[in-house]
């Protein structure tokens, strides 16, 4: 063979190489650039970056590879597509915290999750929020790309106890089952990071404030029933459900969980031992709708690439195919052929947002709703915190001007003493003693401990004392540490130090 020959076979097989690792890069899906599939029609490079909720974003990766393959360019540029999956909780901490804004539940940012040129968050309620904390968020919705209802869970065993699939329930028999059953354990992830968890809070909390007119304290009831079970991952909820058919196990798991119906059709697709039904209630709690939001300050070729790729996404049939396998709607809410969805489920429910031609899509849930029910969470759940300051210096040994005065900080500003409340009085990091010319703090309850160690050193007293009697010699100890505590009184009053005992 000669030098030519082995040159280009060389070549074809460095080829074949090449071609290979593109393909296993598409199906990986981790990182799409379209200088790997080609272009040989354009020329420079236009990158953008999409952060996804994690349940579509391997069938937004794959449709953006195959749009990326296909020579995608704005104005003879090529555009770069890096898709991510990413917690919509996180994308949240990060876009608030560039802001200077704080969002309840999403916490500081994460290490590696940095602001993306789109947003596909699994919920519409991620960019109210955000759009109240920081108005000047000015992000495009272009519209919704995917929906998912919001379901009401349980084990098929104790839907069915409570008369599914025949009887239709309602949020009041649910709310009803939460507050009143002393064997049924309702649970949720934190609504503040999960926007399932907080579609469910809403429709089940206006189920008990109505209820709260017939029995007071109904919706108090429902909030502490289900923080008593509150997972922050959606996965830790997933494992608290019956690993068992039998009557402990069910007894022991959760009963009622609200959840995505693509949840519901993942986990009933691992064929656990006993599988979730999904109650579709009336009215409807606000679907998972996946909106398509273009960040803020991009250039005008990265904006155009947006709404290129959010054309391709909203309008491909193999897209749709790609969501039917996640267990996940198309926009329209309609059930495709791949979708398995769960017994009773309606082959259509309600509509997302549309397009908005770069407007953002009217929101299905009211704003003022969602800071009521948010802020009513965190009431129940927030743990009361107490700073206690402990002042070990040298300054505490100055005498008091007088020790029959309070503290300045228990007294108002007329000098006038005030009586703590409840609260202060439970939540005090530490009360001031006075003894003599010094004072000091002390924790709350000191006081009790020391009579309580007082009453000790006498019973030991007794007993060691009378061990040292003779026989027969019978003394009452508590009488005569009371008839020494009289002397010692008395003897103070009269100005002597010695007592008389």
């Amino acid at each position: 063979m000669t030098g030519r020959h082995r040159r280009r076979s060389r070549l074809r097989a460095g080829t074949a190489v090449l071609a290979t690792l593109a393909v296993v890069a598409v199906v990986a899906g981790a990182r799409i650039v379209a200088g790997q599939f080609g272009g040989g029609g354009c020329s420079g490079q236009v990158r953008l970056s999409v952060a996804v909720a994690p349940e579509i974003a391997t069938a937004v990766q794959q449709s953006a590879a195959e749009w990326v393959a296909g020579k995608a360019a704005v104005d003879g540029t090529c555009v770069a597509v890096d898709v991510r999956a990413a917690d919509p909780a996180d994308v949240a901490a990060v876009l608030s915290a560039g802001q200077k804004v704080s969002l309840a539940g999403a916490g500081a940012p994460r290490a590696g999750v940095t602001p993306p040129d789109v947003w596909v968050p699994d919920a519409r309620t991620w960019l109210q929020r955000l759009r109240a904390a920081a108005p000047q968020l000015a992000f495009t919705d272009e519209g919704s790309v995917a929906m998912s209802p919001v379901v009401m869970a349980m084990p098929e065993p104790v839907a069915k106890r409570l008369g599914w699939p025949k009887q239709k329930l309602g949020y009041a028999d649910l709310v009803a089952q939460i507050t009143t059953s002393t064997n049924f354990r309702a649970g949720t992830v934190d609504p503040t990071r999960d926007a399932a968890a907080l579609s469910g809070l809403l429709v089940l909390s206006g189920s008990a404030t109505t209820l709260d007119q017939r029995r007071p304290g109904t919706s108090n009831g429902l909030l502490r029933a289900l923080a008593t079970d509150t997972s922050v991952l959606r996965d830790d909820l997933m494992a608290q459900l019956p690993q068992g058919s039998d009557a402990g196990s069910l007894a022991a798991g959760l009963g009622l969980a609200a959840m995505s119906e693509s949840d519901v059709v993942r986990y009933n697709a691992a064929t656990p031992p006993v599988g979730l039904a999904a109650l579709y209630l009336d009215p409807a709690a606000t679907p998972l709708d996946y909106p398509f939001a273009v960040m803020p300050e991009l250039g005008r070729p990265q904006a155009e690439a947006a709404h290129q790729l959010y054309d391709v996404l909203s309008g491909s049939a193999g897209f749709r195919g790609r969501l039917a396998a996640a267990g996940v709607r198309p926009p329209d809410g309609s059930a495709p052929a791949g979708l398995k969805a769960p017994a009773g489920a309606p082959s259509r429910v309600g509509p997302s947002p549309g397009a908005g031609s770069g407007e953002a899509a009217a929101a299905t849930t009211d704003g003022a709703a969602i800071d009521r029910a948010l802020a009513g969470w965190s009431a129940v759940v927030a743990p009361a915190r107490i700073l206690a300051i402990v002042d070990a210096s040298q300054s505490m040994r100055t005498p008091v001007p007088t020790a029959r005065k309070r503290h300045p900080d228990a007294g108002d500003a007329g000098g006038r003493p005030q009586r703590p409340g409840p609260v202060q009085r439970r939540l005090a990091g530490g009360a001031l003693a006075v003894r003599g010319r010094r004072r000091h703090r002390q924790p709350p309850g000191a006081g009790a401990h020391r009579a309580a160690d007082r009453q000790a050193g006498r019973r030991r007293a007794g007993r060691s004392a009378a061990s040292s009697r003779p026989a027969g010699t019978r003394v009452s100890t508590a009488r005569s540490w009371t008839a020494t505590a009289r002397c010692r009184r008395a003897g103070r009053r009269a100005g002597s130090t010695r007592c008389c005992c």
